[in-house]
Protein backbone atom coordinates (compact mmCIF):
# COMPACT_ATOMS: atom_id res chain seq x y z
CA UNK A 1 0.00 0.00 0.00
CA UNK A 2 1.32 3.41 -1.00
CA UNK A 3 1.63 5.98 1.78
CA UNK A 4 2.14 9.73 1.83
CA UNK A 5 5.71 10.30 3.00
CA UNK A 6 6.10 14.09 2.74
CA UNK A 7 3.98 17.22 2.57
CA UNK A 8 5.75 20.45 1.69
CA UNK A 9 4.10 23.89 1.89
CA UNK A 10 6.14 26.73 0.39
CA UNK A 11 5.17 30.38 0.75
CA UNK A 12 6.44 32.81 -1.89
CA UNK A 13 6.06 36.48 -2.82
CA UNK A 14 6.01 38.25 -6.15
CA UNK A 15 5.30 41.74 -7.43
CA UNK A 16 2.61 42.39 -10.03
CA UNK A 17 2.93 45.54 -12.17
CA UNK A 18 -0.12 47.75 -12.82
CA UNK A 19 -2.01 46.25 -9.91
CA UNK A 20 -2.88 48.06 -6.72
CA UNK A 21 -5.39 48.71 -3.97
CA UNK A 22 -8.59 50.47 -4.98
CA UNK A 23 -8.75 52.18 -1.60
CA UNK A 24 -5.44 52.77 0.15
CA UNK A 25 -6.86 52.10 3.62
CA UNK A 26 -8.30 48.61 2.89
CA UNK A 27 -6.27 45.45 2.31
CA UNK A 28 -8.61 42.72 1.07
CA UNK A 29 -8.82 40.52 -2.05
CA UNK A 30 -11.91 42.37 -3.28
CA UNK A 31 -10.03 45.69 -3.02
CA UNK A 32 -7.35 44.78 -5.61
CA UNK A 33 -7.64 46.18 -9.11
CA UNK A 34 -5.93 47.66 -12.14
CA UNK A 35 -3.79 50.65 -11.21
CA UNK A 36 -1.65 52.08 -14.04
CA UNK A 37 1.95 52.47 -12.93
CA UNK A 38 1.27 50.76 -9.63
CA UNK A 39 2.69 47.54 -8.28
CA UNK A 40 1.51 45.19 -5.60
CA UNK A 41 3.40 42.49 -3.73
CA UNK A 42 1.33 39.32 -3.39
CA UNK A 43 1.96 36.34 -1.14
CA UNK A 44 0.80 32.87 -2.24
CA UNK A 45 1.84 29.29 -1.53
CA UNK A 46 2.50 25.95 -3.18
CA UNK A 47 1.76 22.45 -1.89
CA UNK A 48 3.84 19.40 -2.84
CA UNK A 49 2.78 15.94 -1.65
CA UNK A 50 5.10 12.95 -2.14
CA UNK A 51 4.37 9.28 -1.60
CA UNK A 52 6.77 6.49 -0.70
CA UNK A 53 6.55 5.01 -4.22
CA UNK A 54 7.99 8.21 -5.74
CA UNK A 55 4.73 9.74 -6.99
CA UNK A 56 4.36 13.48 -6.49
CA UNK A 57 1.49 15.91 -6.76
CA UNK A 58 1.78 19.71 -6.80
CA UNK A 59 -0.51 22.70 -6.68
CA UNK A 60 0.19 26.45 -6.65
CA UNK A 61 -2.57 28.63 -5.23
CA UNK A 62 -4.03 31.67 -6.93
CA UNK A 63 -6.45 34.31 -5.50
CA UNK A 64 -7.73 31.94 -2.80
CA UNK A 65 -4.18 31.32 -1.58
CA UNK A 66 -4.35 33.75 1.31
CA UNK A 67 -2.38 33.47 4.52
CA UNK A 68 -5.56 32.31 6.28
CA UNK A 69 -5.97 29.39 3.85
CA UNK A 70 -2.25 28.60 4.15
CA UNK A 71 -2.66 28.38 7.93
CA UNK A 72 -5.41 25.80 7.40
CA UNK A 73 -3.27 23.85 4.93
CA UNK A 74 -0.38 23.84 7.41
CA UNK A 75 -2.71 22.61 10.17
CA UNK A 76 -3.96 19.73 7.99
CA UNK A 77 -0.63 18.67 6.46
CA UNK A 78 0.72 16.56 9.38
CA UNK A 79 -2.48 14.46 9.34
CA UNK A 80 -1.69 13.27 5.80
CA UNK A 81 1.57 11.51 6.64
CA UNK A 82 1.26 7.73 6.46
CA UNK A 83 -2.14 7.84 4.72
CA UNK A 84 -2.95 6.15 1.43
CA UNK A 85 -3.33 8.87 -1.26
CA UNK A 86 -5.78 6.60 -3.12
CA UNK A 87 -8.31 7.19 -0.31
CA UNK A 88 -9.07 10.71 -1.52
CA UNK A 89 -12.67 10.83 -0.39
CA UNK A 90 -11.81 9.59 3.10
CA UNK A 91 -8.98 12.13 3.37
CA UNK A 92 -11.26 14.93 2.15
CA UNK A 93 -13.99 14.03 4.67
CA UNK A 94 -11.45 13.97 7.50
CA UNK A 95 -10.08 17.38 6.47
CA UNK A 96 -13.60 18.81 6.20
CA UNK A 97 -14.38 17.52 9.68
CA UNK A 98 -11.12 18.94 11.06
CA UNK A 99 -11.95 22.41 9.69
CA UNK A 100 -15.67 22.33 10.51
CA UNK A 101 -15.37 25.60 12.45
CA UNK A 102 -13.60 27.37 9.58
CA UNK A 103 -14.27 28.17 5.92
CA UNK A 104 -12.25 25.15 4.68
CA UNK A 105 -10.23 27.07 2.07
CA UNK A 106 -7.08 25.16 3.06
CA UNK A 107 -8.56 21.82 1.93
CA UNK A 108 -8.60 22.45 -1.84
CA UNK A 109 -4.85 22.90 -2.35
CA UNK A 110 -4.17 19.62 -0.53
CA UNK A 111 -6.91 17.76 -2.39
CA UNK A 112 -5.58 18.95 -5.76
CA UNK A 113 -1.95 18.18 -4.83
CA UNK A 114 -2.61 14.57 -3.82
CA UNK A 115 -0.45 12.38 -6.10
CA UNK A 116 -2.42 10.99 -9.06
CA UNK A 117 -3.05 7.28 -9.20
CA UNK A 118 -3.80 5.65 -12.55
CA UNK A 119 -3.06 1.95 -12.68
CA UNK A 120 -2.60 -0.07 -15.85
CA UNK A 121 -5.85 -1.88 -15.00
CA UNK A 122 -7.74 1.42 -14.78
CA UNK A 123 -6.31 2.58 -18.12
CA UNK A 124 -7.43 -0.65 -19.80
CA UNK A 125 -10.88 -0.41 -18.18
CA UNK A 126 -11.29 3.20 -19.32
CA UNK A 127 -10.21 2.30 -22.86
CA UNK A 128 -12.85 -0.48 -22.97
CA UNK A 129 -15.50 1.96 -21.71
CA UNK A 130 -14.52 4.50 -24.35
CA UNK A 131 -14.76 1.87 -27.08
CA UNK A 132 -18.19 0.80 -25.83
CA UNK A 133 -19.74 4.29 -25.74
CA UNK A 134 -17.95 6.08 -28.56
CA UNK A 135 -18.16 5.62 -32.33
CA UNK A 136 -14.56 6.80 -32.66
CA UNK A 137 -11.67 4.49 -31.95
CA UNK A 138 -9.79 4.33 -28.67
CA UNK A 139 -6.62 5.37 -30.52
CA UNK A 140 -8.38 8.61 -31.60
CA UNK A 141 -9.32 9.28 -27.98
CA UNK A 142 -5.72 8.67 -26.92
CA UNK A 143 -4.46 11.05 -29.62
CA UNK A 144 -6.79 13.81 -28.39
CA UNK A 145 -5.88 13.15 -24.76
CA UNK A 146 -2.17 13.48 -25.56
CA UNK A 147 -2.53 16.78 -27.45
CA UNK A 148 -1.43 19.99 -25.75
CA UNK A 149 -4.55 21.78 -24.43
CA UNK A 150 -4.32 24.71 -26.85
CA UNK A 151 -4.32 22.52 -29.97
CA UNK A 152 -7.58 20.74 -29.09
CA UNK A 153 -10.13 23.53 -29.42
CA UNK A 154 -9.32 27.21 -29.10
CA UNK A 155 -12.80 27.94 -27.73
CA UNK A 156 -12.78 25.19 -25.11
CA UNK A 157 -12.21 25.81 -21.43
CA UNK A 158 -8.58 24.94 -20.59
CA UNK A 159 -8.33 21.24 -19.84
CA UNK A 160 -11.69 20.41 -21.41
CA UNK A 161 -12.19 18.91 -24.88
Amino acid sequence: MTKISEVEVVEFKFTVPNLGLSAESARAVYNIGYKPGGSLELTKYAVVIRSDDGAEGQYVTHWGGTRASMAQTLALAPNLLGRNPDHREEIWNDMKRELRQHDGMGIGPIDIALPPRISITAKARDRRRAEAISPISASSIAQVANMPPRSRNANAIHGMV
